[in-house]
């Protein structure tokens, strides 16, 4: 059975010309703009301002850049170079590490990018480990699960990881140079990174949100731990408790995380 629906006219009418083309004609087009004008009006005679956006800006070139040394790190870089392991073939197949660094430190010289694109490496193939892995053990750690690490200084902790033992002399070196403060967010970064594997192997407790699981994930990625040795392999001098900084490296880390991480589907379903 029909129904009858009473909808608003459209405020435009369609005309066909002698042409045979379709002409749109909007209805109280003057009016509106009389309108329009009676506002921007009153609107200046009361002082009032419009700050208009710097459009210009959004289109404007910035900076984005390849380190130079790209190709030759890329040939003496990568996990087959300090990974000889076969669990490890697909990250020594698939990544550009050196690319991957070049692109992320394009100001580094070539001994400074040849370190940092082996970090990436080995925490890249953590990563890649951890994915189902049923212990610690394959994702390279080599003490107990049941240890107790709350005492361990982030060094200590780092080294316990196969994946991370001929790197952390190297970095240790340059890292007696940096801020006072610096040990300690180590120490901290380290110890979340530890934990954050320790409860994706056991999958106890499991993250009960969104937020939570990506909390998760960006402490178990490393890239806490990567931007702490970029800090020392460059040696930067970040002067400590600045918000804007550590909003920027906590901006950069969701990206990442956010980027890569894929939630639990029955995290979903708890909505």
């Amino acid at each position: 059975m029909d129904e009858d629906y009473n909808l608003p006219a459209p405020p435009w009418e369609a005309k066909i010309t002698g042409a045979g083309r379709c002409q749109i004609q909007y209805h109280n087009v003057k009016e509106k703009r009389c309108e329009l004008d009676s506002i921007l009006e009153d609107a200046m005679n009361r002082g009032a301002s419009y700050q208009v956006p710097d459009l210009t800006s959004l289109v404007r070139d910035f900076e984005l850049h390849t380190n130079p040394h790209c190709h030759a790190i890329s040939l003496t870089s990568g996990p087959g170079k300090f990974i000889n392991d076969g669990r490890d073939e697909a990250c020594r197949r698939g990544m550009k590490a050196g690319l991957l660094a070049s692109l992320c430190f394009p100001t580094c010289d070539a001994p400074q990018l040849k370190l940092l694109a082996d970090i990436m490496s080995a925490f890249i193939c953590i990563q890649v480990r951890l994915v189902g892995a049923c212990d610690m053990g394959e994702c390279g750690w080599t003490s107990p699960e049941g240890e107790d690490q709350a005492g361990s200084a982030g060094w200590k902790l780092l080294g316990q990881n196969a994946l991370l033992t001929r790197l952390i002399p190297q970095v240790k070196r340059l890292a007696s140079r940096a801020p006072a403060d610096w040990a300690s967010r180590l120490d901290k970064a380290s110890h979340a990174f530890h934990a954050a594997h320790l409860q994706l192997v056991t999958k106890s407790p499991p993250p009960d949100s969104i937020e939570a699981c990506l909390a998760l994930h960006a402490d178990a990625s490393g890239f806490r731990i990567i931007f702490l040795l970029a800090e020392v392999v460059k040696e930067l001098h970040l002067p400590s408790n600045v918000q804007l900084l550590e909003q920027l490296a906590d901006s950069a880390l969701k990206i990442i995380v956010g980027s890569l991480v894929r939630p639990p589907e029955y995290i979903y379903r708890a909505f």
